[in-house]
C-alpha cells in the first residue's frame, strides 16, 4: 500500500519512516525513527495510493512502520504492508452480467 506525504524537506528514498497521529493537531503524519517530524498525510492522493479519510480512520492510535519509495520535492510516497489498513471489505456485485469485487467502504 502507499501513501503520499506532504514533506517539509528533502528525503531520501529507502529511508525508514513512522506514521502515525500528531498529537497537536491531531492530524497523521510522518516521523523519523528518532522522532523527527517530517510532515503531514496529504489530503489529495496520487491514484493508486490508500485515501485521506482511509488513513485517518484506520490509523487510530497505532503507529506503522513506512518506506519512502518515490521522493519528489515536496512530496514522499512511502510503502507500507501493515495490517492497520486492510479494512477494506468487497462484495460480488454483478454490472451488466460480469461479476466484480467492489469495496464497501
Amino acid at each position: 500500500m502507499y501513501i503520499a506525504i506532504c514533506t517539509m524537506k528533502k528525503i531520501k528514498c529507502g529511508e525508514p519512516l513512522i506514521i502515525k497521529k500528531d498529537s497537536l493537531f491531531d492530524e497523521p503524519g510522518a516521523f523519523t525513527v528518532g522522532g523527527e517530524f517530517l510532515g503531514y498525510v496529504s489530503q489529495e492522493q496520487p491514484d493508486g495510493c490508500l485515501g485521506y479519510e482511509t488513513v485517518c480512520g484506520c490509523i487510530g492510535a497505532n503507529r506503522v512502520f513506512a518506506k519512502g519509495a518515490v521522493a519528489f520535492d515536496n512530496l514522499l510516497v512511502v510503502s507500507t504492508d501493515s495490517p492497520v489498513f486492510n479494512t477494506t471489505k468487497y462484495v460480488r456485485k454483478e454490472i451488466e452480467g460480469y461479476g466484480l469485487l467492489m469495496p464497501v467502504y
